[in-house]
């Protein structure tokens, strides 16, 4: 199966063109860029829960979006398709997300790479993720309203979260260790350590870091949540 075909299964509709539309990644290094892409979350999540809803919750909405299309491709579907995809300077997003998220990249920008080692493959794909996402982090601090750890956080559950999708319930604590108890060194800026716990539907992975799914009036706190007790 394709690239794009198994990228469409997930939830993610990838478009190769000679000119990619949207809003590039390394626009999202412009703190201005950023406000614009918040404000268009922060209007699609007050159409859906109301008027409540925090910025800064449309913030790390936003990142977690940014950073799971990323990871999708450069670690989240490399058992199933036997390699893994990075687009060079990432991806033109169009926001926000919705039930699927559209994206667009140039031919030239794709570089597939077989993967012979899964782990090699999860520790380059890690340092891939770090490079790309560090300008974009760093430019959204001011809009999450938090650190540097907490924003790392975000990108790693999000990367976490497509790598869980590749296992069963069986091998999905040794899948998820050998993603995250691998570090390519100071270049790798993902978090580590892996905590699994129990849910109505088997095991899932502790998050790091908290979506803040629970301080939207009427949600409540997600099973992954580190705030629950392991």
């Amino acid at each position: 199966m394709q690239l794009t075909d198994l990228a469409r299964r997930h939830g993610l509709d990838l478009q190769l063109a000679g000119r990619a539309r949207g809003v590039p990644l390394a626009s999202m290094s412009d703190p201005d860029e950023v406000r614009r892409a918040v404000d268009v979350y922060a209007e699609h999540q007050r159409d859906m829960f109301g008027d409540g809803v925090r910025r800064d919750i449309s913030a790390l909405w936003l990142l977690q979006d940014i950073a799971w299309a990323h990871a999708l491709l450069s670690v989240g579907l490399v058992r199933a398709s036997g390699s893994a995809a990075y687009v060079e300077g990432g991806l033109a997003m169009h926001f926000p997300r919705d039930m699927v998220f559209a994206v667009e990249a140039t031919p030239a920008q794709l570089r597939i790479e077989p993967v012979a080692d899964l782990g090699a493959a999860y520790r380059a794909g890690r340092a891939y993720l770090s490079e790309l996402l560090a300008p974009v982090v760093t430019a959204m601090l001011a809009e999450l309203k938090t650190g540097p750890r907490a924003a790392w956080a975000c990108v790693t559950d999000a990367a976490s979260s497509v790598v869980s999708g590749e296992y069963d319930a069986a091998s999905l604590a040794s899948g998820l260790a050998l993603f995250t108890d691998h570090r390519a060194g100071e270049e790798d800026r993902l978090l580590t350590g892996l905590t699994i716990v129990g849910s109505p539907t088997g095991p899932i992975r502790r998050r790091h870091g908290c979506c803040l799914l629970y301080a939207i009036d009427g949600m409540d706190v997600c099973f992954s949540c580190p705030r629950l007790p392991a």
